[in-house]
C-alpha cells in the first residue's frame, strides 16, 4: 500500500481523465446541469480523499483533510491555467462557456497557474510532513494565506466584471470556507504549544537595521495601500487620475480584479501592516510569527496575479504596464509588495524556539 500522500497525489490526477470526459458529456451543455455534476463530483472526491487519506492512520488531523481534497482542485485549475493559456484543448471547453466564462480572464488563469503548482505544492508537502511526524503548520498557514486571499479578490470581481456569472459560480463556496477553516485550525492548535511561536526581540545591530527597514517599508505600503484604494474609488484629484493612467492603468481594467486587488490592500493588508508595526515597536509578540505567515502566502497570490495580469498579453493594451519610464515604478512597488512580506516572515520565524527559550529563561512576559 502506497503511503498517504503518495496515495492523495495518485487521487488527484483523476482531475484529469473526469474533467476530459465531462467535456464530451452532452449534460454539460446546460449550466444547471454542470453545477449538478460539479457538486457530485466533489462529494465523491471528498469521500475517496477521506478514506485516502485516513488509511491506517487513527486519528487525522482534518486539516490534513482538507489539503487532501484540495489537491484535487488543483489539478482541475492546472489544466483550467493550461487551456486558457492555450497549451491543451479538450479539457475545459465546455466549462468556459458554460460554466465560469470569467476563467478564461488573466487574473483568473494566473490564479489557477498557482494554485494548480504552488498550492499543489504546499498540500502534497503538508501532509507529507504530517505523515512522517513532523510540523507542517507553516506550510499551512502559508497555503491558508495565499488561496484564501485569492478568493478575496476573485469572487468580487467575478461578480462586478464584465464576464457573465452562471450558476457554477457556487462550486467556489467550499474555496470560501476551506482556507479560512484550516488558518483558524491551525492557529488554535499552535497556541497550545508556545514553543512554535516567535517573539521579536531587538538584540543585535543588524536586527535593528532590519527592523528599522521593515518599520519605513510598512509606513510606506500604509500609505500606498490608502493612496491606490482612494484612486481606484473615483478620486477626481489629478494626482490620483495620473498615478493610474501612467503607473498602474491595470488597477482600471474592466474585469475589476486590479480594482478589487487595490481595494483589498486598502482594508485588508493595510490592518496588517498596521498591526506588524505595533509588532515591531513593541517586542515579545507571540502571534506576529503566524500574522507574518499568512500574511506572505496572501501577498504571494496577490502580486503574482496582478503583476502577472498587468503583463498578460489578452490583457487589454491600454491597461498593461505602460512602456515609458514609468514603468520603473509599477516594478519597484509592485516587487517590494512581493518580496518584502516574505523576508518579514523569515525574519519572524527564524531560530523560534532558541529566542522564546532566550525570553522564557529571562524572565520577560510573553504576548
Amino acid at each position: 500500500m502506497f503511503p498517504p500522500w503518495i496515495s492523495v497525489f495518485l487521487t488527484s490526477l483523476l482531475a484529469v481523465p473526469l474533467i476530459y470526459a465531462v467535456d464530451k458529456l452532452s449534460l454539460a451543455r446546460e449550466p444547471l446541469w454542470i453545477l449538478i455534476i460539479g457538486v457530485v463530483s466533489l462529494l465523491i472526491v471528498g469521500l475517496v480523499c477521506y478514506f485516502v487519506t485516513a488509511g491506517s492512520q487513527r486519528k487525522v488531523d482534518p486539516v490534513i483533510y482538507v489539503f487532501s481534497f484540495c489537491t484535487f482542485s488543483s489539478c482541475v485549475d492546472l489544466f483550467v491555467g493550461l487551456e486558457a493559456d492555450g497549451f491543451v484543448s479538450g479539457f475545459m471547453g465546455f466549462y468556459f462557456r458554460e460554466g465560469e466564462p470569467y476563467l478564461k480572464t488573466p487574473y483568473a488563469s494566473l490564479i489557477s497557474w498557482l494554485d494548480g503548482t504552488l498550492h499543489y505544492v504546499l498540500c502534497i508537502a503538508a501532509i507529507y510532513q504530517y505523515v512522517h511526524g513532523k510540523s507542517y503548520r507553516e506550510l499551512g498557514l502559508l497555503w491558508a494565506g495565499s488561496i484564501g486571499h485569492s478568493m478575496l479578490v476573485f469572487m468580487p470581481g467575478n461578480l462586478l466584471g464584465i464576464s457573465m456569472v452562471k450558476w457554477s459560480v457556487f462550486l467556489n463556496v467550499p474555496w470560501m470556507v476551506l482556507p479560512f477553516y484550516a488558518a483558524v485550525k491551525l492557529l488554535t492548535d499552535g497556541e497550545r504549544n508556545n514553543s512554535q511561536r516567535n517573539i521579536l526581540t531587538r538584540k543585535t545591530a543588524w536586527q535593528l537595521i532590519l527592523e528599522s527597514f521593515f518599520a519605513v517599508w510598512f509606513i510606506g505600503a500604509i500609505l500606498l495601500a490608502y493612496f491606490r484604494g482612494i484612486a481606484v474609488l473615483g478620486s477626481k484629484l489629478d494626482v490620483f487620475r495620473e498615478y493610474i493612467m501612467h503607473v498602474e492603468p491595470y488597477l482600471m481594467d474592466t474585469n475589476q480584479y486590479g480594482k478589487m486587488q487595490a481595494i483589498v490592500y486598502m482594508f485588508h493588508f493595510l490592518p496588517v501592516y498596521v498591526a506588524c508595526l505595533y509588532a515591531l515597536y513593541c517586542p515579545v509578540q507571540t502571534w506576529v510569527s503566524d500574522l507574518s505567515i499568512l500574511h506572505a502566502g496572501a501577498a504571494i497570490n496577490a502580486q503574482f496575479g496582478y503583476i502577472g495580469s498587468a503583463i498578460h498579453p489578452r490583457t487589454p493594451q491600454e491597461f498593461r504596464i505602460p512602456m515609458t519610464s514609468s514603468s520603473v515604478w509599477f516594478w519597484l512597488i509592485n516587487l517590494s509588495l512581493l518580496l518584502v512580506p516574505q523576508l518579514f516572515a523569515l525574519y519572524c520565524n527564524y531560530g523560534k524556539n532558541k529566542t522564546l527559550s532566550v525570553m522564557k529563561k529571562s524572565g520577560k512576559k510573553i504576548s
